[in-house]
């Protein structure tokens, strides 16, 4: 004999509606039982039947459930593509108007505090910067970018967080910058091949001066004393100080040296030009010397169908839009004596 059906809820994805664990069992039955009766729904579900009913008014006023006309009273679950959509586009009109709110609120915190205040704040306790990071990492809607060095003021575990897996799902951009004092802390390594492998960018440079997180070019937390332990971080805003910030990143990571993960889950870095295709090597000194199509094949000896597919791949691999924009990245990137450097 089979056993019943269990509509115990394990995940709820629903919860961020307002639906509760069992408005959500029930409405589930309800779907495996429509146009079921008051007692049908409590013996499906095993429940008491005041207690279904008042989950069956809650259903109802959430557009979830209505009443069939006639006795005895049947209840019919919305087609869920219709009633949990509607609930969706109403927390999204509350959403908008929440975030719309943030502006006068920042505002008016702005106007109690003092604009200097208000660009950069002091975060004086280890908590209060845990607090901050998480929030930051919540609200990124474009982009995170990191300045790692030593040391570790935050330990984690060699694999990457939730936060940052959810925010790399919707969407948000990770690209760090480490040295090689911070790659050769241990344990580092492990979690630098987890967090790439969820999807972060990551590259590397001989020392950086101090250690930054950047969110969305709005709001970057900054380590006053690298060597307390314990000691204020710097919160700036939107300003001068940031853009200069995020433009200082963008120089590094222009020079920095990318890291990749090879197959058999250790990491190498090296120049830009070691993810260029073997032929590179013969095909970029002739590029960067402003050799025409026909005088580049003659000289590799292949056809002129060969070449166009060995220069658009280069193309692609170094993101270049143009020939004359290829050329200089080959002249910029290109060194015949660039090898993968293991990190250990």
């Amino acid at each position: 004999m089979n056993a019943p059906p269990s509509y115990a809820v394990t995940e709820r994805p629903l919860e961020s509606l307002g639906i509760g664990a069992a408005e959500e069992s029930a409405y589930v039955a309800l779907l495996d039982h429509p146009e079921a009766t008051l007692a049908e729904l409590s013996s499906a579900l095993a429940w008491p039947s005041r207690k279904v009913q008042r989950l069956l008014v809650s259903l109802q006023a959430m557009g979830l459930v209505t009443v069939a006309a006639g006795e005895p009273r049947r209840f019919v679950p919305a087609s869920p593509d219709i009633a949990i959509e509607a609930i969706l586009s109403r927390r999204e009109d509350a959403l908008r108007r929440a975030r719309a709110e943030i502006q006068r609120l920042q505002q008016r915190a702005t106007d109690g505090a003092g604009t200097r205040q208000q660009m950069i704040e002091l975060i004086t306790t280890r908590e209060a910067e845990r607090h901050v990071f998480e929030q930051m990492q919540h609200a990124a809607r474009h982009e995170l970018i990191f300045l790692e060095r030593p040391p570790i003021l935050i330990a984690g575990p060699e694999q990457a967080s939730t936060t940052q897996v959810d925010a790399i799902a919707r969407g948000v951009r990770y690209r760090s910058i480490a040295d090689q004092a911070f790659l050769a802390i241990p344990g580092v390594v492990g979690r630098i091949r987890a967090d790439m492998e969820a999807g972060e960018e990551v590259r590397v440079v001989s020392q950086l001066p101090f250690k930054m997180v950047m969110a969305d070019r709005n709001v970057a937390l900054i380590p006053l004393d690298l060597e307390r332990p314990g000691s204020p971080s710097l919160l700036v805003r939107s300003s001068a100080l940031l853009d200069a910030l995020y433009s200082m990143f963008e120089i590094l990571w222009e020079r920095a040296a990318p890291i990749a993960v090879t197959s058999a889950g250790q990491l190498h870095t090296g120049e830009a030009g070691t993810r260029l295709p073997p032929e590179a090597d013969q095909l970029i000194p002739l590029l960067a010397a402003g050799l025409n199509d026909k005088a580049i094949a003659y000289e590799l000896d292949i056809s002129a169908s060969t070449l166009t597919r060995r220069i658009t791949d280069i193309m692609q691999r170094l993101d270049a839009q143009t020939r004359f924009q290829l050329g200089w990245l080959a002249a910029r990137h290109w060194s015949p004596s660039d090898k993968d450097i293991p990190i250990r």
